[in-house]
């Protein structure tokens, strides 16, 4: 990323972060006319992982179709991808959100610039 940006050019991503403390197993679920989903999260603090497995079910016709999900996740604490990106030679700020838009509580988003001026438009 740093060799494909310009001066001053931004490269901008967000991350869930690591629990400062156990958290139990969740589980929610939501459901509406002819569909159902069903989402449980799993964290693991002795591998820094996190898995988040989703069952759905929609109505087809007279049946209902079910469709399944896993998504993990690694976590790494806010500082070492600071200190990552430091490393690589990126300048770093970090967020709570997107402008307004707020993120969860253990989710950052990174502004990681290549220094150099911005190069103005034609």
């Amino acid at each position: 990323m740093y060799r494909a940006l310009r001066p001053g050019g931004p490269f901008v991503f967000d991350v869930r972060v690591p629990a400062t403390k156990p958290i139990d197993t969740r589980v929610s679920t939501r459901v509406g006319d002819d569909w159902a989903c069903i989402a449980s999260i799993d964290e693991f603090p002795a591998t820094k992982r996190l898995v988040r497995r989703i069952v759905t079910f929609r109505r087809h016709g007279r049946d209902y179709r079910r469709g399944e999900e896993v998504h993990e996740l690694r976590l790494y604490p806010k500082q070492q991808i600071v200190d990552w990106l430091h490393m690589l030679g990126f300048r770093v700020r970090t967020f709570r959100g997107y402008g307004a838009y707020r993120l969860g509580p253990r989710q950052v988003v990174f502004v990681a610039r290549r220094p150099g001026s911005m190069m103005k438009p034609i």
